[in-house]
């Protein structure tokens, strides 16, 4: 199916208009992503879970309630889909609620309309319950929060049929996972990795997402911004991390920039303060090449990225 640009630019008008039209990849013939040749990108993976981390809410109680209260948008295919939707369900619940695990899952869901979904292949949050030393995941899909829901709270997956699953608090580097996010499910990404979810995406101008990413327009016209609010400063500072900071900023930029090829890279800083930016790609001549927003010192820095998703 091609993708419909100029219906999803009419019913999500952007912050500022791409620089054309046609979409363009961001990865290269041998699958690494453009501008960084040292990062391949996979099809399956999880970024890894710190299971160690307090169970702080009740899901019934305390996070469900967030997730149905959001508004998700409308679908167009690639360019602001269940990914984008999941995320930023995730975002919006780890700023309401800091330090929940919670994470967003690719793969082929159970439970799905065939006219919808030919494929089965989707994405939604998830959450966890923690249970002794074992963990039972909670699936909450979008589609069935939004005011004329197409599918029906709870979906699942078949721990085989996941493709990935990216999770916060993120488990530790180099430090393997006591309790598997999913058992059966995927094995934790290498090094270098990239979980790449569109590879077809809208050239934006650096300077416009860069203008965006440092002013923050969406403190104002976010249609969430209920969920913005910090509560107990000193409880939010200790719980809300470098990692949450560049989703928060992502999942925004990405509606407001509707196919952007946007997302968030954890690493090593070279010139700013957080190890989790944000990264997007802009035309620099002929080429894409990557540059990375720092959400604690709110500028551009130089960066060098271990785990990508995008």
């Amino acid at each position: 199916m091609a993708i419909d640009v100029d219906a999803a630019l009419t019913a999500i008008p952007p912050y500022k208009q791409p620089v054309s039209r046609t979409v363009q990849q961001i990865v290269d013939p041998l699958q690494n992503l453009k501008g960084l040749p040292n990062i391949s990108t996979h099809a399956k993976g999880v970024t890894g879970l710190d299971t160690q981390y307090p169970q702080l809410y009740d899901i019934n109680v305390d996070l469900i309630p967030v997730l149905e209260k959001l508004d998700y948008s409308k679908y167009f295919e690639e360019l602001m889909d269940c990914e984008d939707r999941a995320f930023w369900g995730m975002a919006h619940l780890r700023h309401e609620c800091p330090g929940c695990l919670v994470g967003v899952v690719s793969g082929k869901a159970q439970y799905l309309p065939d006219d919808l979904f030919p494929n089965k292949d989707h994405a939604v949050i998830i959450l966890w319950r923690k249970l002794g030393n074992e963990l039972a995941p909670i699936f909450f899909d979008p589609l069935g929060a939004l005011p004329n829901p197409v599918v029906q709270n709870p979906v699942n997956f078949n721990s085989a049929d996941i493709y990935s699953i990216v999770s916060f608090p993120v488990g530790k580097p180099g430090v393997p996972d006591t309790v598997k996010p999913i058992v059966g499910g995927p094995a934790r990404l290498p090094s270098n990795s990239a979980l790449l979810y569109d590879k077809n995406r809208l050239i934006y101008a650096k300077d416009d997402l860069m203008d965006y990413l440092m002013n923050k327009p969406y403190e104002q016209n976010c249609p969430n911004k209920e969920f913005h609010k910090m509560g107990d400063e000193e409880f939010f500072n200790d719980n809300f991390l470098d990692y949450d900071r560049a989703l928060f900023a992502m999942v925004h930029a990405r509606r407001g920039f509707i196919g952007v090829p946007l997302g968030i890279a954890l690493g090593n800083k070279i010139d700013g303060e957080s190890t989790c930016v944000v990264i997007f790609w802009h035309q620099e001549g002929a080429d894409l090449k990557p540059s990375y927003y720092d959400p604690i010192t709110n500028k551009e820095v130089k960066f060098t990225p271990s785990m990508i998703f995008v």
